[in-house]
């Protein structure tokens, strides 16, 4: 058999083509075959396989495309300035800033510039790319659009399943628009001190465990004060969330029936009888008492994070351990997380190159990946595995909270912005069980007179 030479000068100069369109490529091949066996394929056959041979030759040139050379594009990267009240802050700029050479040596057409926030930015109108973002404020980005979706991008760019549990992609998600990568989180768990729960003769907590188990464990330890749980909204909106209710409205437009709920009063009581467990404990604490406490060895167990513990370590070592968030009694395994990521500006000129670089910063394996996880937990089941984070026995703990994330709605709740709202929050501390309802709906009351007041921007 004689091979065709026409044949063999298209076949030669379109395997670069073959190998980005591997089924149309290996059907060629056969067609190729069964072209030098023409002359046992009858006449009428012959000119139907002629055609469909051709037609085969004609859609793999259009496989072309995709190799074209790229032209080259300068993109954006959008970053909050660091500055002294945040130390890691200065850590992850310096990270960020070998991330990017480190992504143009492998795509040299495109250059990354880095810009810090000045707060004066227009997302509307501004030509910008790649800007970090959180999930908390999904709906807002989608109702300003703000970003692109970014589904379409990434269906292009090689159209693979994303690597991160759909659960989280959902909260990254709204209209059925992918608007942010959530990238990375920072979620709670309880860090203890392993010496401690030794020199109290008790197990170390392992797997589930309920909030009534925690304050058992925490009487047991008190000779060391057994814990620290800060006295903040932060820490109701974690207690309420194994109960399925939140500090305010999904939609964060009203405080009523959330902030006043049965299960807001079953937090603050369980809160404020877990502070009477202790005589230690007469005022309300704060996060800053926690972290000092543990990090002098005065207290066995704290809420604490992939940051804090990394901070901590360097204070006591290798004796801290990581158990999951406990929950209430009859509720279920819930962990308000709120996600870091990117999304890329609608006025973006290069949308396709600011996903490569999203897609680098956040689904490869690259080598700052296990530099930027001392800071953050990792959504990408790839990147974890490649940094170790799933057997890591501190980081696979507080890696596995990501699965029972949800939506943090608490956190938009005055609460945490009105110094006054706050202070009403504080108050709550010295209330009896039977004054809590009462309190508790005037603090409700005072939450949405806030909202209103910010919604009408006065």
């Amino acid at each position: 058999m004689m091979f065709n030479p026409l044949l063999a000068y298209f076949l030669t100069n379109q395997h670069l083509n073959l190998t980005k369109c591997t089924y149309i490529g290996e059907a060629f091949y056969i067609m190729i075959f069964l072209y030098e066996y023409r002359g046992t394929i009858s006449n009428m056959k012959k000119s139907l396989f002629t055609v469909i041979l051709f037609t085969m030759i004609f859609s793999l040139s259009a496989c072309n495309e995709p190799m074209k050379a790229k032209e080259p594009a300068t993109i954006h990267l959008l970053l909050p300035k660091p500055n002294g009240y945040d130390s890691g802050g200065y850590l992850r700029d310096d990270l960020f800033k070998k991330a990017v050479p480190a992504f143009q040596k492998i795509n040299p057409l495109i250059t990354v510039v880095i810009d810090y926030i000045t707060g004066e930015e227009n997302y509307e109108t501004d030509p910008l790319d790649v800007i970090p973002y959180n999930t908390l404020l999904i709906n807002e980005v989608q109702k300003e659009e703000i970003f692109l979706d970014l589904k379409p991008l990434q269906q292009k760019a090689d159209n693979k399943e994303l690597d991160i549990n759909k659960n989280i992609l959902d909260l990254a998600t709204s209209n059925g628009k992918l608007l942010i990568i959530p990238s990375s989180a920072n979620p709670l768990v309880i860090l203890y001190n392993k010496d401690l729960y030794k020199k109290a003769g008790i197990p170390f907590p392992q797997g589930n465990w309920t909030w009534e188990q925690f304050r058992e464990v925490s009487k047991k330890i008190k000779d060391n004060h057994g814990s620290v749980i800060p006295y903040d909204p932060y820490i109701m909106e974690l207690l309420m969330s194994s109960t399925g209710k939140s500090l305010i409205s999904p939609d964060a437009d009203t405080s009523i029936g959330y902030l006043d709920s049965p299960e807001a009063i079953r937090s603050i009581q369980w809160l404020n009888d877990y502070y009477k467990d202790d005589e230690s404990k007469t005022v309300p604490l704060n996060f800053t008492d926690a972290y000092i406490r543990f990090s002098t060895e005065q207290v066995a167990m704290i809420l604490g994070s992939i940051d804090s513990y990394t901070l901590l370590k360097q204070k006591i070592g290798d004796k801290i351990g990581a158990a999951p968030l406990p929950y209430f009694e009859g509720g279920m395994r819930a962990n308000p997380i709120s996600f870091d990521g990117y999304g890329i500006s609608k006025n973006s000129k290069h949308p396709e190159e600011s996903w490569a670089f999203i897609q680098y910063l956040t689904l490869t394996n690259h080598e700052n990946a296990i530099s930027f996880s001392n800071f953050n937990i990792t959504t990408s089941a790839s990147v974890a595995k490649g940094i170790h984070q799933d057997t890591d026995p501190i980081k696979s703990v507080i890696a596995d909270e990501l699965n029972y994330a949800v939506l943090p709605s608490g956190f938009r709740s005055p609460l945490y912005s009105n110094p006054k709202i706050n202070n009403q929050f504080q108050e709550l501390f010295n209330l009896d069980d039977k004054e809590l309802p009462e309190k508790l709906h005037e603090l409700a009351l005072s939450a949405d007179e806030e909202l209103k007041r910010v919604v009408k921007g006065d």
